[in-house]
């Protein structure tokens, strides 16, 4: 049968599991926002699908309900009008079950549930006379056991109080279950421990409770785990200082060992075992016990981790009292986490130290041998440091890959309110060395606590969840959030750190800083095209890494009467604050550069290069959606710090560009139709930056503005097509700290297909061979570019080729066209490539052209010398074939050191190559000035390049055909040198040896005439050919 639903009949219970309905790109709200959870559990099955179970306030003011909720692997909840109401009895207004539910093997949940319905129907008005009962559900959230579940307590309820109930499902498919019932002795209370075992139907198999205990000793706190051979292992606690001991138990509650083994038995002071003892299985039928403890008496407390084997005895060498994981004597220790790696046989524990008032807090990783052994010092590996916080609710995992994946709360401590933000992290398991940074899994809340973590599902992702009192937008923004409910939210973490289900669409991994070009420009300055081209250059050589804004203010931005006015009073205030005074002029990310944040285009290059390789200490995420009724623009901006501000108070700036501006542009040499890119149309926020009042270390932060387009600016139409939207923060209004971009889409923009071609970042110069021909194909249409067609002509001939693959819309890319010119190339050859149909249709493009000549001979040895400048890494020196594939690369050049070396190469005869240069910053090799030179094997210079520019430089090499064997002495005997084998044209008795050119003899041979040499190294031998009568040496080149 299926249970009824709890349907949400108010507009406030509404809202909410609208949010819950929702997918994982927003943290899932797992049950009622006015549900309270008492207490709670969650299991992921192999499918994806999450299943929690939650105790809170009844909806009939009978006490607390049990409620149920189901969210496939999306995070959809199968219930999208509410959560399923399990039962509501009669019971307290809290719960004392240790284990609410249990995931069995058929991914079905057990749910147990605490009331008082025996004793009402007995007559009792008793707050402590209760029993058990327990549901099976499925994952499809059909009710197995009937609608009111099984009495674990057959009828009867308890003569005091319960608690403490632990469950496991053992090889046979059936459940067994242990917990604490109390009676009293004289004046106090005495617990026994009872046990039950129940069949897959819901079945009683024994006929009545197993009970455990004398009733003079307590005996509380069970825990079981699966032990093998339908057996169990319970850890339990007994006598009143808490003693911890291990008992194995037969299928039908017999107790398998002789006596019980002792864990520890110094006793845990005043705090509640089950607030922090660990028990989990080894999965070879023994058990792992953790816990901390103050036993020397020095108010300092340790982490200790016991082994009990499945034989009962211990596993570590330490016995009885277990391990102490770390020998700190000036921290307490507290909340172990353990990980059992069974493969490799190491146990790792992962704990909280904390100063004695425990304001200040650190995690520390250990790793174990099996027999005890601490493997990483006496106080372990510390992985996350020491500082002024609270950390908690610690969790460690496997992540599949080597690592250990680290799961926690941290608590900043600010000084108007709690700031709890969850973190993930990696540190492998050979060292403890972190490998992933912590990285935030969630927004900074009050209030926050319990993080619970599934295993690794499928190999890929965790689900966790944890409650909080967060004001949710149904919320009164008034009310007190300490009396806000608990509420249960949800999200899956891939195992790359990737978050997929927060409420932000911002990336939490630190990325590298963006860079922004401000270029202060005007209409009448001659030279300012060269600094656009510069702009356009940096922007194309780190796609997606490079913004501009183009600033049209200043003495040379006044335009005459007939011409275009891109001046702007956003624009007159930056340039006015900042000191423009020569043009064109820029700043990059507002950064100093020799005690001036404005700078030529010169050193645009450097300033650019130096911050793209620093970490952000911001993420930034950016959407802007375009009402064309209401002609508005909503742009939402999203931050994310994986670091603290530098500032206390950082600006964020969101700016409005367009692009594609037809007008007047002096030193264009196209007057009137020079196109104006990026140009700066007004700033959304004020024009230096709106303050960021959340911005430390795993702060999210999110801005929404609404902008009211103008039809134009100064005369110019606004164009929606052609907007573009910047989004920076700057750490004052300098030193921008990251920056992001996008173009303005609608689905009612429809630009029709438009494209044309341009050189690509290296042009075809001197020479050319490869079997393409590269250029820019810049789609300034609303439609994907998948396929054209070009003619590409070379010396009079022209044939039509395709292209396929994709280039988006409004987007610009290099691509690569099919061409065969071996066969037509002469000494000087024309050619040019001309669009002729885009994505099917037939289209009039614009046409690129230029010459080149032949490849330059060379022989099969050259000798290339190679000075880089001071940027090594920016460059690459690659020898490449017709197809453009790698052939040989060329390194040992470094970062910051001018260097020059020399390659000597052997090269296929008749055989043509490629030697590039690549500079991914387009700007060439000039700091200082470095070069290529290519010799022959005879030191004749073959070609050269004394001043590599822009992004590179391409040599194209023809190696001569011909023998390679060159005679070095005179007489009768022939050799000739073919496909890898040397044939001796002799009649007469002889003998062979090779030499290389160490000395060293590679082959020795009598009256062999042909000779294989294909397992020869390549490089050059000395063959000596003897007869009675002559003797002769050969040059052989392989």
């Amino acid at each position: 049968m299926f249970k009824r639903f709890f349907f949400i009949l108010t507009l406030f219970f509404a809202t909410a599991f609208a949010v819950m309905a929702q997918d994982f790109k927003n943290q899932i709200n797992v049950i009622n926002p006015e549900t309270i959870a008492y207490d709670w559990d969650f299991n992921v099955i192999p499918d994806g699908t999450t299943l929690t179970a939650w105790n809170g306030p009844g909806v009939n003011g009978n006490g607390i309900a049990t409620y149920f909720n189901i969210h496939d692997k999306d995070g959809n909840s199968i219930f999208p009008d509410g959560a399923m109401l399990v039962d509501e009895l009669p019971s307290k207004l809290y719960t004392t079950a240790k284990q609410l539910s249990l995931i069995d093997r058929d991914n079905n949940t057990i749910i147990a549930y605490q009331t008082l319905d025996n004793a009402v129907d007995a007559g009792l008005e008793s707050n402590v006379n209760e029993n058990y009962r327990l549901y099976k559900i499925s994952p499809e959230g059909e009710m197995l056991w009937g609608e009111h579940g099984i009495d674990l307590n057959r009828g009867k309820y308890s003569e005091a109080t319960q608690g403490c109930l632990s469950m496991v499902q053992i090889e046979d498919g059936s459940y067994y279950f242990a917990w604490v019932e109390y009676t009293w002795n004289g004046d106090y209370e005495i617990g026994t421990i009872h046990l039950e075992r129940v069949s897959q139907d819901g079945e009683m198999l024994w006929d009545e409770p197993v009970i455990l205990g004398d009733g003079v000793t307590p005996m509380t706190f069970p825990y079981l785990v699966n032990a093998g051979n339908n057996q169990v292992i319970m850890v339990y606690a007994k006598g009143s200082g808490q003693e911890l001991n291990a008992k194995k138990l037969d299928f039908d509650g017999t107790e398998v060992w002789n006596s019980d083994t002792r864990i520890y038995r110094n006793g845990f002071g005043s705090i509640p075992i089950w607030t922090f003892l660990k028990v989990q299985a080894d999965g070879e039928g023994g058990v792992f016990v953790g816990w901390y403890d103050d036993r020397n008496g020095t108010n300092f407390e340790r982490t200790y981790l016991a082994h009990v084997l499945s034989n009962g005895e211990h596993g570590f060498v330490s016995e009885e009292g277990g391990e102490a994981i770390a020998y700190t004597d000036t921290l307490r220790s507290f909340a172990p986490s353990i990980y059992y790696d069974k493969e490799n046989q190491y146990v790792y524990v992962l704990r909280r130290e904390t100063s004695h008032g425990q304001g200040f807090s650190r995690l520390m990783l250990q790793k174990m041998s099996m027999s005890g052994e601490l493997l990483w010092d006496s106080e372990g590996v510390e992985v996350y440091p020491y500082e002024e916080t609270y950390l908690g609710y610690e969790n460690i995992s496997d992540d599949g890959d080597g690592n250990i994946a680290i799961f926690f709360m941290k608590n900043k401590k600010t000084s108007d309110s709690d700031n709890v933000v969850n973190l993930f992290m990696k540190v492998s398991k050979e060292d403890g060395s972190v490998v992933l940074d912590p990285i935030a899994f969630s927004p900074t809340t009050e209030n926050r606590a319990n993080l619970k973590i599934s295993k690794l599902i499928n190999n890929e992702y965790w689900i966790t969840m944890w409650e909080d009192k967060r004001i949710l937008p149904t919320d009164d923004t008034n009310v007190d959030i300490t009396e806000l409910p608990s509420r249960l939210y949800m999200q899956k973490i891939l195992k790359d750190g990737t978050v997929e289900s927060n409420d932000f669409n911002v990336s939490t991994k630190p990325e590298n800083k963006k860079f922004l070009i401000e270029e202060f420009t005007g209409i009448q300055c001659g030279n300012c095209p060269d600094g656009h081209a510069m702009a356009k250059n940096l922007k194309l050589a780190k796609e997606g890494e490079g913004f501009i804004i183009a600033i049209h203010a200043g003495y040379y931005s006044n335009p005459a009467p007939d011409q275009i006015n891109l001046n702007t009073d956003d624009g007159l205030t930056i340039h006015n604050f900042y000191g423009a005074n020569s043009y064109p002029s820029g700043m990059v990310n507002r950064r100093e550069y020799y005690d001036n944040i404005i700078v030529g285009r010169s050193s645009w290059v450097m300033i650019a290069r130096e911050t793209n390789s620093e970490t952000a200490p911001v993420n930034l995420w950016l959407d802007c959606q375009y009402d064309d009724f209401y002609e508005e623009l909503t742009i939402n901006v999203e931050g994310y710090w994986t670091a603290d501000s530098p500032s206390d108070e950082p600006k964020l700036s969101v700016a409005l560009l367009q692009n594609n501006i037809q007008g007047y542009q002096a030193g264009s040499g196209v007057g009137d139709e020079y196109m104006h890119q990026h140009v700066l149309r007004d700033y959304i926020t004020d024009a230096l930056g709106d303050t960021i009042s959340k911005n430390k270390k795993g702060d999210f932060f999110s801005k929404t503005y609404k902008y009211v387009l103008p039809s134009d600016y100064n005369g110019v139409v606004v164009v929606p097509e052609q907007l573009e939207i910047i989004a920076f923060v700057s750490e004052t209004e300098s030193n921008i700290l990251n920056v992001t971009g996008k173009k303005l889409t609608h689905p009612s923009f429809e630009l029709p297909l438009e494209a044309t071609i341009s050189e690509p970042k290296i042009p075809i110069r001197k020479n050319y061979f490869y079997s393409f021909v590269e250029l820019y194909l810049d789609n300034k249409s609303t439609e994907t570019i998948t396929k054209a067609t070009f003619d590409v002509e070379l010396n009079g001939i022209t044939k039509e080729v395709e292209w396929t693959g994709e280039v988006p819309a409004l987007s610009m890319k290099q691509i690569a066209v099919p061409v065969d010119w071996a066969t037509t190339q002469i000494e000087e050859n024309d050619w040019s490539v001309t669009l002729a149909s885009i994505n099917g249709e037939e289209y009039k493009g614009n046409k690129i052209k230029g010459s080149f000549n032949k490849p330059t001979l060379v022989t099969d040895n050259v000798r290339i010398k190679i000075k880089s400048d001071s940027y090594a890494d920016d460059n690459r020196f690659m020898l490449k074939d017709q197809d453009g594939n790698i052939v040989e690369e060329f390194e040992g050049f470094v970062n910051g050191e001018a260097k020059e070396l020399e390659f000597e190469l052997s090269l296929d005869q008749g055989k043509i190559y490629c030697f590039e240069v690549t500079d991914v910053w387009g700007d060439g090799i000039t700091s200082p000035r470095g070069h290529v030179k290519i010799y022959s094997d005879e030191d004749k210079l073959l070609a050269q390049n004394m001043e590599i520019k822009d992004f590179g430089w391409r040599v194209f090499l023809e190696v001569e055909k011909g023998e390679s064997i060159d005679e070095l002495s005179d007489d009768e005997i022939k050799m000739t040198y073919i496909n890898d084998c040397i044939i001796i044209d002799e009649s007469r008795d002889f003998k062979v040896a090779i030499y290389d050119l160490a000395g060293r003899c590679v082959l020795k041979a009598e009256n062999v005439n042909n000779i294989s040499t294909a397992d020869f190294s390549k490089g050059t031998y000395l063959v000596n050919v003897m007869t009675s009568e002559s003797n002769k040496t050969f040059k052989l080149i392989k």
